[in-house]
């Protein structure tokens, strides 16, 4: 009886040891809270996991890569699929200091996903991808390059992504240094650097760029224009406007609103971000997150209700409001004059949805029956 005991007792150890293995890595990998460091995350990572470092800085420890013995920061290797996130750009910052290669990702890695993070450094790169990796990609980071950096993303392969990222410089050097074979560029920013890319065909779509000493590359939608950061020089790049933007916990507003607010992709989803957003992605790091500064709307009155295009506001405008809230039409996309119209709020009942609802209809409904006057923001 005694030996069945303490087989049953040590089955029941190994269980629960083997659950909590299993619950250490059950596909998030979280630090400081289950894990000390970054480093120490990634050392035990495995393929399809994600390592998520809460706000805070995280200063990188030296590695030395055998390959050319130059120092570097944090080491991914030989892992198919991993993402790094954090709590925000400007929140979780990974400190890379003069580490030659930055973040270094080698081996054999398909997949390395950035999302959430402040990089920054002084080294030759902040991040350095080896000729075994594929498929870095960058989403909602901010890239602070300090003096000394030569690129700030540096890959020998192609199949790379820039989304929704702010990459700043300090006057010399070069963005992107990566083949343009199937990589992405878009809604991002690029301030302070002498060229955007290395490769003289990558392309850009839905970007800004302000102090590159090169022509801006060819795409859609590209911006040549100082982005009105909040304050570069206490590394807030958040975009400024005068109707109002994240300062810490608070909100404040500027005398001036940033060119690169609502000036992404107007396919992208504006995700996250608070309304008035004007119904298109802010370009930059915080684009589509709830940290977005603030889309500066302004009202009219020509053509406000008139949802059916018809040339006056009448009880079919607000029919046709009230189908679409109730999912019988499909509503316009958001930029269009159509949603700015059916988008209507009566004076003495604001509604600032972003979306045509039923109180919309109601608005229109009292204004065709001599009621009170419409405005349309947009």
């Amino acid at each position: 009886m005694a030996g069945a005991i303490r087989i049953a007792l040590f089955s029941t150890v190994c269980t629960l040891v083997m659950s909590g293995a299993a619950w250490a890595h059950g596909g998030l990998l979280e630090v400081p809270s289950e894990w000390p460091t970054l480093e120490i995350a990634l050392e035990s990572a495995q393929d399809g996991e994600t390592i998520v470092l809460d706000a805070g800085v995280y200063v990188a420890e030296e590695r030395i890569n055998p390959l050319d013995s130059l120092t570097a920061g944090p080491v991914c290797n030989d892992l198919l699929d991993l993402t790094i996130t954090g709590a925000g750009p400007g929140r979780s910052i990974i400190d890379l200091g003069d580490h030659h290669h930055g973040f270094l990702v080698s081996g054999v890695t398909v997949s390395l996903t950035f999302r959430n993070l402040t990089l920054r450094g002084h080294g030759a790169s902040l991040i350095t991808a080896l000729a075994g990796v594929f498929n870095v990609h960058l989403e909602n980071c901010v890239l602070e390059c300090e003096p000394g950096v030569v690129t700030a993303v540096r890959a020998v392969n192609g199949g790379n992504a820039v989304t929704s990222c702010t990459i700043v410089g300090t006057g010399t050097g070069t963005a992107l240094d990566m083949p343009s074979l199937y990589t992405t560029v878009e809604n991002s920013v690029f301030v302070g650097f002498d060229a955007f890319s290395s490769d003289p065909i990558q392309t850009a779509d839905f970007c800004a760029f302000h102090q590159i000493v090169a022509p801006a590359p060819a795409g859609v939608g590209n911006l040549v224009a100082d982005p009105l950061f909040a304050d570069a020089a206490t590394d807030d790049f958040r975009l400024r406007s005068t109707r109002g933007r994240v300062d810490g916990v608070l909100w404040v507003s500027d005398p001036v609103s940033s060119p690169l607010i609502d000036a992404a992709n107007p396919y992208a989803t504006v995700g996250a971000e608070a309304w008035p957003h004007g119904g298109r992605r802010n370009i930059g790091a915080f684009g589509g997150t709830w940290e977005a500064s603030l889309s500066p709307t302004t009202c009219r009155s020509l053509e406000c209700g008139d949802c059916d295009s018809s040339g006056s506001v009448d009880i079919l405008d607000a029919l046709l409001t009230a189908q679409i809230s109730a999912g019988f039409v499909s509503p316009p996309p958001l930029a269009s004059d159509q949603f700015d119209s059916c988008n209507a709020t009566g004076l003495s009942s604001p509604d600032q949805a972003a979306t045509v609802d039923i109180l919309d209809a109601l608005a229109i409904a009292r204004s065709a029956v001599g009621g009170d006057a419409l405005v349309c923001c947009r």
